[in-house]
C-alpha cells in the first residue's frame, strides 16, 4: 500500500484516530477506514433525529406522515388547512423551533388542528416544493388551503406564544 502522499494529513488522521502513529501498511488503513465509516455512520442521515422517528408510531405528535400531496388529500378530506415547516438538519433555528416551540403542548394542540407537515428543504423531495414555494430562508414556515395555495408565511424562529399569534392571525385571513 503507498503511504498518505502528505505527511501533514497523515498526522492529522492519526491524531484523529487517537495516538495512532504513523504505522506502515494495513494498521495505519485499517484504522483510518474504520475512523471515516464512523464519522460517515454519524452523519449521513437525511432528517434530523426528531423527524426520523415515525409520526405515527407516537399518538402525541402532530405531524402527519406521508408525502406532500397526501397532505394536501387529507387536508382537502378534513376541509382543513396545511401547515408546512421547510427545515434543514444544518439550521440553528430550525433546531430552536423544534426544541422550544414545536414541543410546547399548546403549540401542538394548535397543529394537530391542521395538517402539519415537516420538509427538509434540501432532501430530493424537499427541493422542488421549496423551490416552488419560494423558500429563501429558514425555517420557513407555510400555511396552505386544500389545493396548496399559499395563505401566510413566516420565517426564522418563533417563540410560542408569537407562534401562536402569528398562526391565529394566519388562520382568520384564511377563514374569510
Amino acid at each position: 500500500m503507498a503511504p498518505v502522499p502528505d505527511p501533514r494529513l497523515r498526522r492529522a488522521v492519526s491524531r484523529a484516530a487517537g495516538s495512532l502513529r504513523p504505522v506502515r501498511g494495513l494498521a495505519w488503513a485499517s484504522r483510518t477506514l474504520l475512523l471515516v465509516a464512523a464519522l460517515l455512520a454519524g452523519g449521513c442521515s437525511e432528517q434530523p433525529p426528531a423527524a426520523r422517528t415515525s409520526p405515527a408510531a407516537t399518538a402525541t405528535s402532530p405531524w402527519f406522515d406521508g408525502p406532500f400531496e397526501d397532505a394536501l388529500a387529507q387536508a382537502r378530506a378534513s376541509r382543513t388547512l396545511v401547515f408546512v415547516d421547510f427545515f434543514t438538519t444544518w439550521c440553528p433555528p430550525c433546531k430552536k423551533l423544534d426544541a422550544e416551540t414545536f414541543s410546547q403542548p399548546a403549540v401542538q394542540a394548535e397543529l394537530r388542528q391542521l395538517v402539519a407537515l415537516k420538509i427538509d428543504a434540501e432532501s430530493q423531495k424537499g427541493v422542488p416544493l421549496a423551490r416552488q414555494y419560494r423558500v429563501g430562508g429558514y425555517p420557513t414556515l407555510l400555511v396552505l388551503d386544500a389545493a396548496g395555495t399559499e395563505v401566510g408565511r413566516m420565517v426564522g424562529f418563533l417563540p410560542p406564544e408569537r407562534f401562536l399569534e402569528k398562526l391565529a392571525e394566519i388562520r382568520a385571513r384564511a377563514a374569510r
